[in-house]
């Protein structure tokens, strides 16, 4: 889990320069704006833009079985409705 809403945790660069560094079969957002209430800290939208190896999943969980990991970093995004 990487947090990277900014303010008191990593901005998106910094987050995705540790995600580079440590390549993680499986990264997770936290700690960012997800209804853009606040403007001091940052959405997960600016987070994923340009990037391909995203799935948003309802809900707040993920079963980590062996068939999930792919080559690379999988970003998964807990979406709320």
């Amino acid at each position: 889990m990487v947090p990277i809403g900014g303010r008191f945790s990593l901005d998106w660069a910094g987050a995705w320069e540790v995600i580079d560094a440590l390549e993680p079969k499986v990264a997770i957002p936290m700690h960012y704006d997800e209804f853009g209430h606040r403007g001091d800290v940052l959405s997960v939208d600016g987070f994923l833009l340009g990037h391909d190896n995203v799935t948003k999943l309802p809900g707040s969980s993920l079963d980590l079985t062996p068939g999930i990991f792919r080559d690379g970093t999988q970003v998964y995004v807990f979406t709320y409705e």
